[in-house]
């Protein structure tokens, strides 16, 4: 487990990190690469009587800018390769990382990036973002979902308060 941590973490880091030739993303404006790395937090709960994980960016925990961010998204990812507990074998670990790291990439632009939830048979990525860009996330996931089995589904929330992940801020 605490492999698939860092390796996700490390692969944040790089996806976060920037040549100096390119224009920063907006989203680095709300946590820099370095700051995001660190605040990270490993959480662990059962649901269903199953163990489940959660990777969590605690800097968000205080966040003043929530209401500019209304919206949940809630990714979910099946996992075609499971071990005893229905988690991602480290096969499967690396196939969920590519993936993770291309949806961060593909919506790099001005989102939370809350983190991700590893349940029996699938993960969710968590983010929040603006109402006025619904569409545009929209159309992305769209596309990523055609081109993409794995990817189940996605659902918008209006969330202003960020209730649906503030169990996972009373914890950290």
């Amino acid at each position: 487990m605490r492999f698939l941590v860092l390796s996700l973490c490390s692969a944040l880091l790089l996806l976060s990190c920037q040549s100096e030739s390119k224009p920063p993303v907006k989203y680095n404006k709300l946590f820099s690469p370095a700051d995001s790395l660190v605040k990270f937090r490993s959480l662990e709960f059962v649901l269903d009587g199953k163990p489940c994980t959660a990777l969590i960016n605690q800097g968000y925990k205080n966040f003043k800018k929530k209401k500019e961010f209304p919206l949940s998204v809630f990714i979910t990812i099946n996992t075609l390769e499971k071990d005893s507990v229905g988690h991602p074998t480290e096969k499967e670990a690396k196939v969920f990382n590519a993936l993770e790291s291309k949806i961060l990439a593909d919506l790099a632009f001005e989102t939370c990036y809350i983190g991700q939830t590893t349940m029996y048979g699938y993960r969710d990525m968590i983010f929040y973002i603006a109402s006025k860009d619904q569409k545009k996330v929209t159309e992305l996931l769209k596309s990523m979902k055609k081109k993409e089995p794995r990817i189940r589904s996605y659902t918008f929330e209006n969330d202003p308060e960020w209730e649906a992940v503030s169990e996972f801020y009373d914890q950290i």
